[in-house]
């Protein structure tokens, strides 16, 4: 048998969309993603916003946090008989995590706020129990109908102010709303307000995920809104161009840059239209390119400017409709950059009081272009300064253009004159030798208003220098020997490498990835330097290679599986002088193992369904991306059944999601039943796979058993087979286990793995397997089978089996009996645990003190069991200060860790049950006053943040406690310091230890 598709679902709901719904006044996708508009003007985001997977492993989506929202410009037109829009249908796909529901202060969701300065209440919300709507026009739950964390839904409301307000779910009526007046609280000014927090941000809006908005100005039917389906699916045909590269109105675009767009559903060709004048761009009708190419070479840009495009799409035979495209607009590269000079490489000939030489580059006053006229925002030479000068010193020598001076702007500047007049400018490139640049030149007077805007440029002529000099000869007073200036800008071009890809310190990079970088101006050519020693690659003794290209395959240079590397990239020009800018040193950690097939992008919805990848017995119907597959002809089954009525999988997950391996969300079900003797299921891949990266030696599979199965498990690698060589009866386990093969042993070419089919062999054998994580990892056997993590680094480990004893080192415990709180030994995760009973608001309850001080690059993990939910009930802190390396957890649930200046948290915890906690941190060697943080609960990595390195004390106090913090009410087991950051697979050993 073969599983339906439901093609013919899919065909008839596009051909209603096709024929009744109209097309959306806006859309908004967020698959870049972005905020630009697939149909209409792009949202204008206020905060910020997390990228995350979407409803199908194709879509994009994004996390809006509290106090984030987005503008929507939706350009419609006052209707409905009113001075405003009456009339309209907004469209939201949407999630939430289940920390949502109790986000303080009531746990609410926002979804739209009809009043541009964001003033009243939110208009509509999803409350703390998950139903969705707003007291004036109705709640869902009082239909009975209320919405889950972490699942997808397609709401619809629908407005027709005097007529209707109803709110629709995945295609259904949910009720029909109260509805309002013409004009009134539901009617649409010229702008909307999507997840804002109503009463000027009171904090009723919760991080919510959202993967598509779209807006109708018509109240659509409820034959159209039935036609528009469920969350994910496709509601509307693009017949003009979108999703354009350079993204509308982007800045800092290379001069040389092809523009690329996403074309219409039915275009044949495409017009193209471009030039510097919007409003010729916008009128014009003879195309400066047409063709059925979706890129234009507009040639070389001249730098600074700011150009206009627009796409017409031309649709295919025979109607060659015109649809005329959105003008887009972006802003070419400058000729040079500013460079950032450090406040303390900053001096002066003198300085009067607060009024020191920093304050010429750390921006004070300065908004934009405009200075303030306050003196506190300026320097001012002391009295009677016979040689007046101000010196800048660079990181490193550069190719300077100029410099923007912001004169004295005081408001007594017109009849005092402390502003320069005559300067001369002389650069070094070792602060020993000087020459002079500029022998003499006049800098233009401030007004001494604060609306100044009109810095004085000064033209460098392209010398190489990192010491920039101005000698004082004159001041626009004449009278008193007493020099100020406001702001100086150094300008330079850009010639180092910059913006690498991966970014500087980024973790996680497959020793295969190719790196990109922004070439420096003048480049021909680059060399690249990599190695495990930072030194090495500073002073150019690494191995290096030469690319004409700006981007590098770094399975070039053969890095490892689970290293940090360095690397940089200089610039070459042998024509110019000097011929190489060296580059800064940038950092990269690779992945400890590489990813075969983790399983976490399948889903319900073709093209994502797993078995039309890993192909089965069953096989499955043609559809809009495949065509009919019979099935391979055995006894396997791929996923869960969720169309039959009678399967307990009914209407849910394909996928497995509930019994995964730690840190994972779902696995793959594979079901068998050996009629023919052996059931498997293949995947092939469309490129074929090299296992031999970064040292690859061993390749691990995560497999959990059924107590009942039978056969043997087996696996083909291209057409190599391997046969499971552990106890026969892991097959019939309920539990994660790790099959690890050496690949040394495998005769097939590793180099160039085409496919793989995983089975059971054996007459009559039958059962469920579920797999996960499919990975490759360095070093026979090295770190694969989870629950037995590596030790190496572990300096403190706590058993918490009836005493606080440190088994791992001679480093010394102590348990310390407070006046507030008790302890008692009760069951843990393995053995014993240690209960503290804390009490809200105390802080001298018993504590277990450890003689440590924490290392630049470490980790912590434990079990943590939260008996009682307050805010601030501690969980482990230092001794340095009350508010530095310390973990806890609020009233609400919410965890949180922090180091010094931010936390990580992110994740709520229920009274009563167990979590895993590892927290991992690296000072940044790039920036040694900053430290890097990783958050893990039960294996999963929940958050990051960069906060500010400050040292640790030399006591760790488990229970929290002192310098002020609340008691701990909760229960610890397994405790454990690492001198070293655990990866993510580290961690998720440690959480199968209690699992």
């Amino acid at each position: 048998m073969k599983r339906l598709s439901s093609c013919f679902l899919i065909v008839v709901l596009a051909y209603q969309v096709q024929a009744a719904v109209p097309e959306p006044k806006g859309v908004w996708e967020f698959n870049a993603p972005d905020t630009s508009a697939t149909i209409g003007a792009s949202l204008e985001l206020v905060g910020s916003v997390q990228e995350i997977a979407g409803v199908s492993a194709r879509d994009g989506a994004v996390r809006i946090g509290q106090g984030s929202y987005f503008i929507c410009r939706h350009g419609m037109a006052p209707n409905g008989d009113g001075a405003k829009v009456n009339e309209w249908t907004l469209l939201i796909d949407f999630s939430y995590p289940t920390s949502s529901l109790s986000d303080p202060p009531n746990g609410y969701n926002d979804l739209f706020q009809t009043n541009p300065t964001n003033a009243d209440d939110s208009d509509w919300t999803i409350n703390s129990s998950g139903a969705i709507g707003i007291g004036a026009v109705g709640y869902s739950s009082a239909e009975g109908y209320t919405t889950q964390a972490n699942t997808w839904y397609r709401l619809i409301v629908t407005v027709d102010n005097g007529v209707r307000h109803d709110l629709y779910v995945d295609g259904v009526e949910i009720f029909k709303g109260n509805e309002q007046g013409i004009d009134g609280r539901f009617s649409l000014a010229d702008s909307l307000l999507l997840f804002a927090a109503g009463n000027n941000q009171d904090g009723d809006d919760a991080p919510i995920d959202v993967s598509t908005i779209a807006i109708w100005d018509t109240s659509l039917s409820a034959d159209d809104i039935q036609a528009l389906g469920s969350a994910g699916d496709r509601f509307f045909q693009q017949k003009r161009a979108s999703n354009p590269t350079p993204a509308n109105g982007s800045d800092d675009v290379l001069m040389t840059t092809h523009l690329t767009w996403v074309p219409g559903d039915f275009s044949g060709t495409h017009n193209v239209y471009f030039g510097e004048s919007l409003e010729d761009v916008n009128r014009a009708t003879e195309p400066d390119a047409s063709g059925d190419a979706n890129s234009f070479d507009p040639g070389r840009l001249e730098f600074g400017r700011v150009y206009y495009w627009r796409v017409d799409e031309v649709n295919a035979s025979p109607d060659k409709t015109v649809f005329t495209g959105a003008v887009w607009s972006f802003t070419a590269e400058p000729y040079s950059i500013q460079i950032p000079v450090d406040i303390s490489h900053v001096t002066a000939s003198s300085a009067g009081g607060n009024n020191t030489p920093a304050m010429t580059v750390n921006g004070s006053g300065l908004t934009g272009n405009t200075h303030s006229s306050d003196s506190e925002d300026m320097w001012l030479s002391i009295p009677g300064d016979m040689s007046p000068w101000l010196m800048y010193e660079l990181d490193t020598a550069q190719k300077l253009d100029k410099i923007l001076i912001w004169n004295s702007n005081t408001s007594s500047e017109g009849f005092i004159g402390w502003g320069l007049k005559d300067v001369s400018i002389e650069t070094s490139v070792d602060g020993v030798d000087w020459t002079v640049v500029v022998e003499s030149t006049q800098v233009n007077r401030a007004p001494g208003v604060p609306t100044y805007n009109e810095p004085q440029a000064i033209d460098l002529g392209l010398v190489h220098a990192r010491y920039v000099r101005i000698n004082i000869l004159s001041n626009w007073g004449g009278l008193l020997q007493q020099y100020g200036v406001s702001e100086v800008q150094v300008y330079g071009l850009p010639v180092f490498a910059r913006t690498p890809d991966p970014a500087s310190g980024s973790m996680d990079v497959r020793p295969d990835a190719v790196a990109t970088w922004r070439a420096g101006r003048e480049a021909v050519s680059h060399t690249i330097y990599m190695d495990t020693d930072a030194n090495a690659v500073a002073d150019g003794s690494a191995s290096s290679v030469s690319s004409n290209t700006n981007s590098l395959d770094m399975g070039l240079l053969d890095p490892q599986l689970g290293e940090t590397y360095y690397w940089r990239v200089d610039e070459v020009n042998d024509a110019e002088v000097p011929s190489v800018w060296a580059g800064p040193v940038w950092s990269l950690s690779t992945v400890t193992a590489l990813t075969v097939d983790d399983f976490e992008s399948y889903g319900n919805r073709s093209p994502d369904r797993p078995f039309q990848t890993w192909h089965d017995g069953y096989g499955y119907s043609a559809d809009d991306f495949f065509p009919e597959y019979g099935g391979n002809g055995t006894g396997a089954g791929v996923g869960h059944d969720i169309w039959s009525p009678s399967s307990p999988h009914y209407d849910g997950d394909i996928m497995e999601t509930s019994n995964t391996m730690p840190g994972s969300s779902q696995a793959m079900p594979f079901y068998y039943t050996n009629t023919s003797g052996t059931s498997t299921t293949e995947r092939t891949f469309v490129d074929a796979q090299d296992w031999t990266v970064g040292g690859a030696k061993t390749l691990s599979i995560a497999f959990n058993g059924r107590v009942g199965n039978t056969g043997t498990l087996f696996i083909v690698i291209n057409d190599t087979k391997i046969t499971y060589a552990g106890d026969g009866g892991n097959i019939g386990q309920g539990a994660w286990q790790g099959w690890n093969i050496d690949l040394t042993t495998v005769n097939t070419d590793l180099t160039s793995v085409t496919k793989i089919q995983l089975g059971v062999e054996g007459v009559a054998a039958s059962g469920l397997i579920l797999f996960d994580d499919i990975r490759l990892f360095p070093g026979a056997g090295e770190l694969l089978t989870r629950g037995d993590p590596d030790n190496n680094g572990l300096v403190v480990h706590l058993p918490l089996d009836g005493n606080v004893d440190n088994v791992a080192s001679d480093i010394a415990t102590h348990l310390i009996d407070g006046v507030d709180g008790n302890h008692e030994y009760i069951d843990g995760i393995e053995g014993q645990a240690l209960q503290f009973t804390g009490t809200d608001g105390q802080t001298d309850n018993d504590v277990v003190a450890i003689d440590i001080d924490y290392y630049d690059r470490g980790s912590v993990a434990l079990w943590f069991k939260p008996t009682r939910l307050y805010n601030y009930n501690s969980i482990l802190d230092n001794s340095v200060e009350a508010n530095d390396w310390e973990m806890w957890v609020y009233g609400s649930g919410e965890f949180a860790g922090r180091i010094q200046s931010g936390s990580v948290r992110g994740f709520w915890m229920e009274a009563e049950r167990w979590y895993h906690i590892a927290m991992t941190w690296s000072r940044n060697v790039d920036r040694p006053g900053v430290i890097d943080q990783w958050l893990y609960i039960n294996g999963e990595l929940i958050a990051t943040n960069e906060s500010e390195w400050v040292a640790p004390g030399s006591t760790v106090y488990l229970g929290g406690g002192h310098s002020g913090n609340d008691d701990c009410n909760g229960a610890f087991d397994d405790f454990r310091i690492y001198d070293r950051p655990l990866t993510i697979e580290e961690v998720a050993q440690l959480v199968s230890l209690g699992q």
